[in-house]
């Protein structure tokens, strides 16, 4: 059942309605054409001068036990890859009809004479069919990121092109190069180079690819491992960090002083490792940190606090932000001027100060206008019709607003809306509730594709 907590809660968000007009005044229809001058940019630095901080930074020292090497030093036996393909290749290595090809892609920009483009297309058509290279010509003249290959695609199934490329590839014979194929990205030379029936895909071409997942998993158990170890003997204090890890071959590295969103040393972007730096004190020694590349430990060496900035370090974003506040000032004095006409004379004031006024049909507090914050959908939400607000800060601007309506207003209307809104949602918890359960069926069972049934359904959607 829906509980009255969820019901007044969507009432809230889908449930009332309210149609308004109005105006948005932007800062950038303010903006004066004089730049401010040295000193009013110092004094607004003066006024302001807790706004403009540099961010805590903080160096770490840490151990990176690395994953690639790990995964590099396993040595699956060939016996267990063949066992391994054995018991998962009906289910994981069966693949559908594939064709190969290679193409030369004519974009068409916006804007570009699409009969120039046709015509440099043909031209180089006409080279392949004298005999030119293909790989070469695609080398030289295709558009795509397949260009460095030659313009070879690899291979592919049903659905993966554009149906215009599928189309002319499936009907081109093996060597067969088409005419001009035009598609949303322009126009194609395609060469077919290679066909293969629905079957399962030879142990040889998904060698590799089997003996890194082995590999990956040994190395994963491996890595835990020696997480497990290093941390014991951290644990333990019979060394220090920095000794410890020295003593178990590890190279203790420096982050250097970086902010939180800045790139920790060679480690690059990790935000994991980042959180835990900025959550411990300095000194502290993390516990293990998984991140992509393996996992982490890390030591807090140093604590720079926030501290106003230096003026000529954020000279740019002071005098813009000056600015901006002159042209919100003038935006929002604009307002006044509207406001003061009142609800009646509302829309002859907009024309006067030369904007436009915007008519939104009705919407609920989930399908407001972007240009609507929390703050503006709740005053809306709490007035009457021909209400005049603002003026408001907008997300991007001072705005004016005019009510024009409130609904539902009757207790029967609003009865019989709550009554429709409890039935959709006892509707999306059971989809809610059957998709979760269908999720759970899909990670647990065998699923067992009939390759015909599936190529016929293919066949009949195009």
């Amino acid at each position: 059942d829906v509980s009255d907590t969820e019901l007044e809660k969507a009432w809230k968000d889908e449930g009332e309605t309210a149609e308004v007009d109005y105006v948005i005044l932007r800062e950038s229809d303010f903006k004066s054409s004089a730049d401010p001058s040295s000193n009013e940019i110092e004094a607004w630095y003066r006024d302001h001068r807790s706004t403009y901080v540099t961010a805590e930074k903080r160096r770490a020292g840490y151990v990176l036990i690395d994953r690639d090497p790990l995964v590099k030093s396993v040595d699956i036996p060939d016996a267990d890859i063949s066992d391994y393909y054995e018991k998962n290749k009906e289910k994981m290595y069966r693949r559908p009809e594939q064709r190969r090809a290679s193409h030369v892609l004519f974009k068409i920009e916006p804007g570009a004479d699409e009969t120039a483009v046709r015509a440099k297309a043909q031209q180089v058509l006409d080279k392949v069919r004298a005999g030119g290279d293909f790989a070469q010509l695609a080398r030289e003249y295709s558009g795509d990121s397949s260009a460095a290959d030659g313009g070879d695609l690899d291979w592919f199934g049903r659905g993966r092109m554009v149906p215009e490329f599928e189309q002319a590839t499936w009907a081109l014979p093996l060597g067969g190069v088409s005419d001009l194929v035009r598609s949303q990205f322009g126009f194609h030379i395609i060469k077919m180079t290679g066909e293969r029936p629905a079957g399962i895909t030879p142990l040889d071409e998904v060698r590799d690819q089997i003996r890194q997942q082995l590999g990956f998993g040994e190395a994963q158990e491996l890595l835990l491992s020696k997480a497990e170890e290093f941390k014991s003997k951290l644990d333990s204090q019979s060394s220090s960090f920095e000794s410890l890890a020295g003593e178990m071959g590890y190279t203790m590295k420096d982050t250097g002083l970086v902010a939180k969103t800045e790139q920790l040393g060679e480690l690059g972007y990790a935000p994991q490792a980042a959180e835990e730096i900025f959550r411990m004190k300095q000194s502290d020694v993390s516990g293990p940190i998984n991140i992509g590349r393996g996992i982490v430990f890390a030591k807090v060496l140093e604590v720079r606090q926030p501290e106003p900035a230096p003026l000529d370090t954020v000279r740019d974003k002071v005098k813009d932000d000056l600015v901006k506040s002159r042209a919100r000032d003038k935006a929002r004095t604009a307002a006044a001027r509207i406001v003061a006409a009142g609800a009646v004379g509302f829309k002859a004031a907009a024309d006067k100060e030369k904007f436009e006024v915007k008519s939104t049909g009705e919407f609920t507090r989930a399908t407001a206008p972007g240009d609507f914050n929390d703050d503006v959908k709740k005053s809306i939400f709490s007035h009457r019709a021909d209400d005049l607000l603002g003026p408001r800060d907008g997300a991007d601007g001072i705005l004016v607003v005019k009510m024009i309506k409130r609904g539902p207003q009757s207790e029967a209307e609003i009865t019989q809306r709550k009554a429709q809104l409890r039935s959709q949602l006892a509707q999306r918890r059971r989809e809610d509730a059957f998709g979760a359960l269908l999720q759970r069926v899909q990670r647990n069972a065998v699923i067992d594709y009939n390759e015909t049934a599936l190529e016929e359904l293919n066949r009949r959607s195009r």
